[in-house]
């Protein structure tokens, strides 16, 4: 062999070696940018455990910070959720302000010694009862997304 021969040689060996560093490379990026994703599904499961925790222990009678926070996750959920579970959030989230909206009247109501309209209560109930459903539903899939087991 001679110093060409060697040269070519060589330089084959970087050339591997550079696409042995460039694979590397890409796999390490996509561990990184799978552990980015996770990280916003996990806030997004928190805001959701967050208010679930409090609208279970309050009632109707819940926080704006709390539901204010849900609603500001499930607008990032398209981007890191599959689009049914994106939009069960988003139901789920929708209702939640519904229910704050009218229960916010009642208590306007309420207040000004004025009698509450019929069938008010009945609303608050039955879109409870919804996201009671959809509680169960989101809950679920975002475990199985975030492979967490269930407690």
């Amino acid at each position: 062999m001679d110093t060409q021969d060697w040269f070519t040689l060589l330089l084959f060996f970087v050339a591997l070696l550079s696409a042995l560093y460039a694979r590397w490379t890409f796999n390490e990026a996509k561990k990184s940018n799978l552990i980015a994703i996770h990280k916003h599904q996990k806030e997004i499961f928190d805001a959701f455990v967050n208010f679930r925790s409090e609208f279970f222990q309050l009632g109707e009678q819940f926080k704006d910070e709390t539901l204010f926070n849900l609603a500001i996750t499930t607008f990032t959920a398209d981007f890191y959720l599959s689009e049914s579970l994106s939009n069960k959030l988003k139901e789920y989230s929708k209702i939640a302000h519904m229910i704050n909206f009218e229960y916010k009247r009642i208590k306007h109501y309420e207040e000004g010694s004025h009698e509450v309209p019929e069938g008010l209560w009945d609303k608050i109930f039955a879109k409870t009862d919804r996201c009671h459903t959809l509680e169960n539903e989101i809950d679920i899939e975002l475990r199985n997304v975030l492979k967490l087991a269930k407690p």
